[in-house]
């Protein structure tokens, strides 16, 4: 006589599927690119290299003039003479002597620091020199 056997056979429950909401998603996306877009347009900037000097016409040249030397290594020099940058503003201050009609040129070498040529103008400045030159090479057409 046949058997009956009774299989007992789980059925897999369905999901309910749940309706994703699509608009927080899309706001936080909108974020992201505000941001990043934003944050690019920043770093584009910071990166921009610049070689100096090179000029198309040199500049007048003066009769009475101190001449500033800076090289690489941010060696500085006062009319062929090596100075340090703490004591180039009382030697700016006694060569001048106050007049105010004197010339200075900054021969700076291109990779120097930038800084070091703004301190120099500074200082220039705070001697009593009103003109300032920066010597550039003449750009070969």
């Amino acid at each position: 006589m046949p058997h009956c056997y009774l299989i007992k056979v789980k059925r897999k429950k369905k999901r309910s599927i749940l309706p994703l909401d699509l608009v927080p998603l899309i706001d936080i996306v909108f974020l992201l690119l505000i941001f990043f877009t934003l944050t690019a347009t920043f770093t584009t900037q910071s990166g921009i290299k610049v070689k100096l000097p090179k000029a198309t016409a040199p500049g007048e040249e003066m009769e009475k003039r101190l001449v500033i030397y800076l090289t690489a290594d941010n060696i500085l020099y006062l009319n062929q003479e090596r100075v340090e940058l703490n004591d180039l503003r009382a030697k700016l201050k006694s060569l001048s002597g106050g007049e105010g009609r004197n010339v200075l040129i900054i021969k700076a070498d291109e990779n120097a620091r930038y800084g070091t040529v703004v301190g120099i103008m500074d200082m220039a400045t705070a001697a009593g020199i009103d003109k300032l030159m920066v010597a550039a090479e003449k750009e070969e057409d």
